[in-house]
C-alpha cells in the first residue's frame, strides 16, 4: 500500500495549476474483507503502528481522507477499535514536525503520552504533537483531523509540547463550536475545490 497520505513528508504537494482539484487520498478496501483490517495496519504505518482490535467489527467501516492543502492536511477519519502507537524509534526516524488536532464526533479513546492518560470523548478534540511518543486504545471513532506544521503555530506564539495528549473540549463555546464546523465542512467540500479556490 502507498505511504499514508498523512505523512505531511509523502503527501503530493499542491498543484501549481489554479484549476487544479486539491490533492486528496484515501484509503481503499481490498477486495477481500478479510484483508480490510491488514491493509488498514498498512495504510497507517509510516505514521502509526497500528493494530485492529482482534474483536472489532470491520463493517462498521474503515475510512481515512486527506486533502493536501500545502502546508496543511486536513480530513476525516472512521475506524473500528484500534490501537495506535509512536515511539521514540519511530519518531526518530520520521522526523516529522507537526501537530495533529483529531475532533471525535463518534466514539471515544484512551491516549497514554508516558506521563498522563487522557480521556477523549465526543464534542471533544486531541491534540498530537507528532515529535513526542504516545499510545491511543480507540473503541470505534470518526474523527476530522487536521495536521499543520510546528513552524506555523509557532510564527503565531503558539506553543503545542505541553498539551501533546490531552484532550479539550471544542463543543463548549460558539467560537469552538464555529471553527470545528468549518474544519469539518471544508473537508466534506474539499472534493469539489479547486486550488484557487482553496487559497
Amino acid at each position: 500500500e502507498d505511504p499514508s497520505p498523512e505523512n505531511p513528508d509523502r503527501a503530493d504537494p499542491a498543484s501549481g495549476d489554479p484549476a487544479a482539484a486539491i490533492p486528496c487520498d484515501r484509503f481503499r478496501y481490498p477486495d477481500d474483507p478479510s484483508r480490510w483490517s491488514r491493509a488498514w495496519e498498512a495504510h497507517l504505518a509510516s505514521i502509526y503502528a497500528v493494530t485492529v482490535a482482534r474483536d472489532a467489527d470491520p463493517s462498521a467501516g474503515f475510512g481515512l481522507t486527506t486533502y493536501n492543502f500545502g502546508s496543511v492536511l486536513l480530513g476525516s477519519v472512521s475506524a473500528p477499535a484500534q490501537r495506535l502507537e509512536r515511539n521514540a524509534r519511530m519518531i526518530a526516524q520520521q522526523g516529522i514536525d507537526h501537530v495533529l488536532l483529531q475532533f471525535y464526533t463518534v466514539g471515544q479513546s484512551r491516549v497514554a503520552n508516558g506521563l498522563r492518560a487522557a480521556a477523549v470523548k465526543p464534542w471533544q478534540l486531541v491534540v498530537f504533537d507528532m515529535a513526542q511518543p504516545v499510545v491511543t486504545e480507540a473503541e470505534a471513532v470518526c474523527a476530522t483531523n487536521i495536521m499543520l506544521p510546528r513552524a506555523l503555530l509557532s510564527e503565531h506564539g503558539t506553543t503545542i509540547e505541553g498539551l501533546h495528549g490531552q484532550s479539550l473540549d471544542y463543543g463548549g463555546t460558539p467560537v469552538r463550536r464555529l471553527f470545528h464546523t468549518f474544519l469539518s465542512g471544508l473537508a466534506a467540500c474539499a472534493g469539489g475545490l479547486n486550488a484557487h479556490e482553496a487559497h
